[in-house]
């Protein structure tokens, strides 16, 4: 009897269990088969471009080092490598996801009252070198197919900004910011070939990003002082200062946070050591902690469209779903979190300060809209005083918008080749996203970088997020490490078709 009972009850169990696997409600939840747009790894343009005889001279161009190094090597390969020197050297220029790695790191953790961006630029040339003699003794070369050719149109006309600038000499620093990233873009692509650099790298970098994480936790514990040209006290009286980090201003650190911080979820979906894993799981909750106490309105924008480009692309069916949770969920946000918000719709100095500075730049573009005023926010600034294009009195320090920023400093050509370059890397970086072919960890990395990139360009409507030449550095590394995992995950993709 409890035997035929207990049978019809599992039974019931079974049937609900069923039921309710295949209801509408619960086949929402099951991941489709397919995206919901076919995106093709390449473009048109992408195979005419490495087809192309540009692209050969390009090429050669790019690695006439390398292979006249590799030469040297050959014809001298004993002395070479009897020496303890460039043994060492050798055996340095192997772990280059280790020292890139560290490299990002420092970038993290040194205080701006410390900085000097000539530290990045050194550190570019250092990863330049280690790759050098890694490419003399490997045969190894500059990936110049995964430089797309938006992106060498953009490096061209950034040095053109520089060459047109109706202040040279005070475009010649932010030169040297560019050419910091455009050394940095080709190594990191070409030395993160497998796993284990990719790995090294990443880690190290959220160790940095753990360490300038934890010293924000430390200013949300005792508290930092109320910045008034950070704060409109008359709106915002009553919150408490903005957390900062080593990055001397509440919105830098933000725009670090939105694009490393999806890095610590990657690493807490691949990583199968448990301690890592805990460990990256602390680092994403403190990392949303302290973004919440930069009080970044932008931020908080950010951070919502990175969410939903993940769920849109691991489930598209759940983005009306995430929407309306998303309004759903303001009501109980913390009250420090849910007035800075509305402070957007309010209004505060800041808010309103923008319209003057948006005026300030549209008279720049109208006068200079082709080529530009030059490369760098100090050219603009001294047109503005020169030409009085203030408005209202406010002081024009920047446009409080990249995409305006860089076309007042490099004409809208220039801007142009930064959009192709962006929707280029997004496009190809999107394709591996949702191929199917692309391993779940490589996945996880570009899906990091892709919504990083996409987060901080939000950023970038309401302000100008390369201000601080080392946020522009962490931009293009995050460009690089997305390149490189999407051919890492093409590489084993083409093996296992064979």
């Amino acid at each position: 009897m409890n035997s035929a009972s207990g049978g019809r009850f599992g039974d019931f169990w079974g049937r609900l269990w069923r039921t309710v696997k295949e209801s509408r409600i619960a086949k929402l939840f099951i991941p489709p088969e397919s995206f919901i747009l076919d995106i093709p790894h390449e473009s048109f343009i992408d195979r005419a471009w490495t087809g192309s005889l540009a692209f050969g001279i390009f090429d050669w161009l790019l690695n006439l080092v390398p292979r006249a190094l590799g030469a040297v090597y050959l014809r001298f390969r004993n002395r070479f490598d009897s020496s303890l020197i460039f043994g060492l050297l050798g055996r340095l220029s192997d772990e280059m996801g280790l020292f890139s790695g560290l490299f990002m790191a420092l970038l993290l953790i040194i205080p701006q009252k410390y900085w000097n961006n000539m530290f990045s630029l050194f550190g570019a040339l250092g990863l330049l070198f280690l790759f050098l003699v890694y490419a003399m003794r490997k045969e190894g070369r500059i990936k110049s197919e995964l430089i797309s050719p938006y992106m060498l149109a953009f490096a061209v006309f950034v040095c053109l900004s520089f060459l047109t600038s109706y202040y040279r000499s005070l475009s010649l620093r932010f030169l040297m910011f560019n050419f910091t990233c455009m050394l940095l873009v080709p190594v990191l692509v070409s030395s993160l070939t497998d796993r284990r650099q990719l790995d090294r790298f990443v880690l190290l970098m959220l160790s940095g990003l753990a360490v300038a994480v934890l010293y924000g936790c430390y200013q949300m514990v005792v508290g930092v002082p109320v910045v008034l040209w950070q704060m409109d006290i008359t709106v915002n009286g009553s919150m408490p200062g903005r957390v900062y980090s080593f990055f001397e201003n509440p919105n830098a650190f933000a725009e670090v946070l939105t694009m490393l911080a999806p890095f610590s979820a990657a690493v807490l979906a691949n990583n199968k050591n448990r301690y890592i894993k805990l460990l990256s799981a602390l680092l994403l909750l403190a990392s949303l902690a302290v973004m919440a106490m930069t009080l970044s309105r932008a931020g908080y924008m950010a951070f919502a469209a990175e969410v939903a480009l993940a769920v849109l692309f691991y489930n598209w069916k759940l983005v009306p779903l995430f929407a309306v949770l998303g309004i759903l969920s303001m009501p109980f946000m913390p009250a420090t979190i849910s007035r800075r918000l509305i402070t957007i719709v309010t209004g505060d100095s800041s808010i309103s300060s923008r319209s003057y500075t948006y005026n300030s730049a549209l008279k720049l573009i109208q006068d200079f809209w082709t080529l530009g005023v030059g490369l760098g926010v100090d050219p603009a600034q001294k047109i503005v005083n020169v030409n009085s294009y203030y408005s209202n009195g406010y002081k024009f320090i920047h446009s409080h918008n990249t995409f305006i920023q860089i076309w007042v400093e490099m004409g809208l050509l220039g801007l142009l080749s930064f959009l192709g370059t962006a929707a280029n890397w997004f496009k190809r970086s999107s394709s591996w996203i949702i191929d199917r072919r692309c391993p779940k960890d490589m996945k996880n990395v570009i899906l990091a970088g892709t919504a990083g990139i996409m987060g901080v360009l939000i950023f970038g409507l309401v302000d100008f997020v390369w201000f601080y030449p080392r946020i522009m550095v962490i931009f293009w590394a995050v460009i690089a490490v997305t390149v490189a995992a999407a051919k890492i995950a093409s590489d084993e993709a083409e093996y296992k078709s064979e």
